[in-house]
């Protein structure tokens, strides 16, 4: 029943690590990330001069020091790149921030990033990590609205809108996973 449990915070990317209500408001100084970070697991992360180069890791998703109680991802698929198609991953926390927005080029760096979610939302909300890069879903299901242009390479920007749409998708996908858990027969 454990497993059971753990298996379906893990494919919904979505657990609370508390559910008090007191901590969840420590993270109110983050702010929203409105351009895309490229995932490029080899080379570092970058968006630009903001951010500079960092690893592709997990403490890039989730940082351990910002008091971030949950985090949920959510998948699209991005416009096509020099490189070929991409997918977009929002990383949103707290149901109240996008994070991150991630855009990986199809392939390694979308499996890398996948597991590498897996991984830390595994590790942060159950203590273990997950290895299967199968279990995060299908970037490509859904009907998804249309990406932005083709061919862009450099970061892509999101409006304030777009970010609040992918904020309250996070806030009911975080509401339905602890409504689920809490179930008991």
């Amino acid at each position: 029943m454990k497993f059971a449990i753990s298996l379906v915070c893990l494919a919904a990317s979505s657990c609370a690590m508390s559910s008090d209500p007191e901590a969840s408001t420590q993270t109110s100084a983050l702010t929203d990330a409105a351009e895309s970070v490229n995932w490029e697991p080899e080379a570092g992360c970058s968006s630009g001069l903001k951010l500079g180069v960092v690893p592709c890791d997990g403490e890039l998703i989730w940082p351990a020091d910002a008091g971030i109680r949950s985090v949920q991802v959510l998948y699209r698929k991005g416009p096509d790149g020099s490189n070929g198609a991409t997918s977009l991953a929002f990383v949103v926390w707290d149901d109240t921030t996008v994070g991150r927005i991630l855009r990986a080029t199809a392939g390694r760096n979308v499996a890398h990033l996948r597991a590498t979610i897996n991984n830390i939302t595994a590790a942060r909300t159950s203590g273990f990590p997950d290895h299967n890069q199968a279990s995060a879903g299908n970037f490509g299901s859904g009907n998804p609205p249309n990406p932005p242009m083709p061919h862009i390479d450099e970061a892509i920007r999101f409006s304030q809108k777009y970010l609040d749409a992918a904020k309250t998708a996070a806030k009911t996908i975080h509401a339905a996973s602890e409504q689920f858990t809490a179930y008991s027969e």
